[in-house]
């Protein structure tokens, strides 16, 4: 085992941490830290990812980061931009590339006749509309003296119906996100007033991006996105809290429900970072 790794494994057992500890805090795949103690850099994401993760490892343990990355300097690969493709296809674009096949020949035959029986039927419906109308006309002069008070009293329900979907409509409550703490790399957040499932979009500007999504310790998501690509993820019902971790976070840009998110508030310098959302 060379130096980094042996520094980092030692810090760590004098810090009474497992392996599986350490997953749990860095949100950082246990196999990864593996890699990192027998300095198998070649196993990580990316180079880029090489010199994240060692940092994050580092002042999980209370290690200086920084001072760690400039003394083993010579030891990790050199940082280089790396263009990862994302793992899945948006649906959209697959079914971009499906070819065309003889059903689009038949519907385009099959068309003229189509319009001139749209046409037909509108005809028949504003006649049937018309002589409906009528009828009903006819039945409300008939009966209009009769039904004063009726009206009276239909207005005065509606006018009260109305007036309650209106202090309903005020009663909704706003998804709020709230900041609480800072620890280290780790940023806390409350979410209330949150939909029964949320849908949280992803957006890499720049360059690329790594991160990952759990969910009540159950990952949901992982990738490395493109510069300007997008993702989707829906976190379940009966979520009690999700966890953001990025390897990259000046670069991404969080949405929750169509609002966006701002968990660069705080420590807007940090690249590698976590962010825990508490669902209250």
């Amino acid at each position: 085992m060379s130096e980094i790794g042996k520094t980092l494994q030692e810090a760590r057992i004098n810090k009474g941490y497992t392996l599986d500890d350490l997953q749990q805090m860095t949100k950082i795949q246990k196999r990864y830290l593996i890699a990192i103690e027998d300095e198998k850099f070649s196993d990580l994401p990316g180079d880029f990812y090489v010199r994240a993760f060692v940092k994050q490892y580092a002042e999980t343990v209370d290690l200086d980061g920084d001072e760690l990355l400039k003394e083993f300097n010579e030891t990790l690969p050199d940082t280089q931009e790396t263009v990862v493709a994302k793992e899945q296809v948006s649906r959209s674009e697959k079914s971009a590339k499906l070819p065309k096949d003889g059903n689009f020949d038949k519907f385009m035959s099959y068309l003229p006749t189509i319009i001139i029986v749209v046409i037909v039927l509108g005809i028949l419906g504003t006649i049937y509309g018309v002589t409906l109308n009528s009828k009903d006309t006819d039945t409300q002069i008939e009966s209009s003296s009769s039904k004063v008070s009726v009206s009276t009293d239909s207005k005065a329900k509606s006018s009260s119906s109305e007036s309650a979907k209106a202090s309903s409509s005020s009663d909704k409550k706003t998804q709020k996100l709230t900041y609480v703490s800072d620890a280290g790399t780790n940023t806390v957040y409350t979410m209330e007033n949150a939909p029964t499932t949320s849908k949280v979009k992803l957006v890499a500007s720049g360059s690329a991006a790594w991160s990952s999504i759990t969910a009540d310790g159950t990952q949901l998501w992982q990738a490395t996105l493109v510069s300007d690509a997008t993702d989707t993820v829906t976190i379940p019902a009966g979520t009690k809290s999700f966890v953001f971790s990025f390897g990259n976070a000046p670069a991404m840009s969080i949405t929750i429900n169509g609002k966006k998110f701002d968990f660069m508030k705080t420590n807007a310098t940090l690249q590698v970072r976590t962010v825990t959302v508490n669902i209250k």
